[in-house]
């Protein structure tokens, strides 16, 4: 398994390494003009940002796999709390109806306080959040619950979006693959997968649940 996932590594760390100088030269050659009708030239610009980001967010995933992960006490109520926020807020100021909401335990007790790095975690958090409002309709409900038991905390965000295909589920933490249905929605296929590699490198598992 260690050898798999190593190759792995090696493979995107190549991806990246491909990807960035087509990248680059393709935005040299648009910032120094060219005969391109201005719409062309609009859609090219386009399209090397969004190949510079899914560059960097390659270059993030390889990193991460790798890199020590921060050993300190994190309030996972905490974080989810301010990300939830925050995704309100971006939801707001985009006129995108979306109802979110949390479950954490408070009684007896709250969430116990975990071992790792908050802004990973959060990172996590917020992708998943994330990924069920892109997938989901305006209206759409959204929520987050939280559970401990023998030491292990998890997390849960449920939604009432569009669901996964059962033929689809086993590959949707897998990088670059994107589901059939989820294509007319612009997406790198890297947000799970940066999710998937958060979450194991602070030791846990992710799981998916889904029907259309």
């Amino acid at each position: 398994m260690r050898a798999e996932r190593e190759a792995h590594r090696r493979f995107l760390a190549r991806l990246d390494h491909e990807l960035k100088n087509p990248v680059t030269a393709i935005r040299s050659a648009l910032a120094v003009g060219s005969e391109l009708p201005a719409e062309n030239a609009r859609i090219a610009s386009a399209q090397a940002a969004r190949l510079a980001t899914l560059v960097g967010e390659l270059r993030a995933l390889t990193a991460l796999e790798t890199r020590p992960v921060e050993q300190a006490r994190v309030d996972l109520a905490a974080v989810v709390a301010e990300e939830v926020a925050a995704v309100r807020d971006e939801l707001a100021a985009r006129g995108l109806a979306r109802e979110i909401s949390t479950v954490l335990p408070t009684v007896p007790w709250p969430l116990p306080a975990v071992l790792g790095d908050a802004d990973l975690l959060a990172v996590a958090v917020r992708n998943v959040v994330l990924n069920a409002v892109k997938y989901s309709d305006q209206g759409a409900r959204i929520e987050v619950r939280g559970t401990d038991s023998d030491g292990l905390v998890t997390l849960e965000i449920a939604d009432t979006g569009w669901g996964i295909r059962v033929e689809d589920q086993p590959f949707v933490w897998d990088e670059l693959w994107r589901a059939q249905d989820a294509r007319r929605v612009e997406g790198s296929g890297l947000g799970l997968s940066l999710v998937r590699v958060v979450i194991e490198r602070h030791g846990g598992r992710v799981a998916l649940r889904s029907q259309p």
